[in-house]
């Protein structure tokens, strides 16, 4: 994740995908889990994703994530979210 912002209706995340080597295409999720510090997932609704096509075979892919809202910690200031990708579709 590079960068996350909370509000009482949503959640955005900003993350990249980089290959670890040179590769053609650029990538969406295929599986995910997203979950707060609490274990709720997904943020008790869908998540739209949107990724920016790659120019070149080593390049990142940024994408940003719309999620439902999380509710923060006890103290209402601190959100810990954990994005798992665990398979990547390649597009070609």
């Amino acid at each position: 994740m590079d960068n996350a912002y909370a509000d009482p209706g949503n959640t955005y995340i900003t993350f990249r995908i980089q290959p670890d080597i040179p590769v053609e295409g650029s990538f969406s999720l295929a599986t995910f889990d997203l979950t707060s510090q609490s274990g709720v997932e997904t943020g008790g609704g869908g998540v739209n994703i949107q990724c920016a096509g790659r120019v070149e075979a080593s390049a990142a892919q940024q994408c940003v994530m719309d999620s439902g809202s999380f509710a923060p910690d006890a103290g209402g200031q601190t959100l810990t979210l954990r994005l798992e990708i665990y398979a990547l579709y390649r597009v070609t």
